[in-house]
């Protein structure tokens, strides 16, 4: 089986700021065929605008991975990004990630990052968020059937 895994912001900046070595050991998965990598295209957004005198987004670009789409959001998405119309489905995701996280406005490019994870059908979120995400995993697993490892988690669970 070949796991389709999300990674969320922060990983690159571990990456391509702090330390490369656990994205390498996915990039080496993925190489070989285990993973396919995808990013949200909460990544942009994330990144471009708060930090266009870094040369990150342009590093993230050149990254060999997917673009998974998620709701289209005035501001934030753009033509062919591969974001969708939100519907009913997307609008209840988006009500059971914020009871686990909590609502906040500037929690909203997490919450668009699992609903763009969850309605692509991706197996795996990898974060290394403690206050949005892996405080309320289990409450995230549980409401909706999303898996959310740290990069470290997530690359003993491929090796085992």
């Amino acid at each position: 089986m070949v796991y389709k895994i999300t990674l969320d912001t922060n990983c690159f900046f571990e990456y391509f700021e702090r330390n490369p070595e656990n994205i390498e050991k996915l990039i080496t998965f993925q190489n070989e065929g285990k993973i396919e990598i995808g990013i949200t295209t909460r990544v942009q957004a994330d990144t471009f605008g708060k930090r266009q005198d870094s040369p990150i987004w342009q590093q993230i670009k050149s990254f060999h991975c997917v673009t998974v789409g998620s709701v289209g959001r005035w501001d934030v998405s753009y033509w062919d990004s591969g974001d969708v119309f939100g519907g009913e489905e997307e609008s209840k995701l988006q009500e059971l990630i914020q009871s686990c996280i909590g609502k906040n406005a500037k929690k909203i490019n997490d919450v668009d990052h699992l609903i763009g994870h969850i309605i692509n059908k991706r197996d795996i979120f990898v974060t290394n968020d403690e206050d949005d995400f892996i405080k309320h995993r289990d409450c995230l697993q549980q409401k909706c059937n999303v898996r959310i490892l740290t990069l470290k988690e997530c690359i003993e669970f491929l090796i085992s």
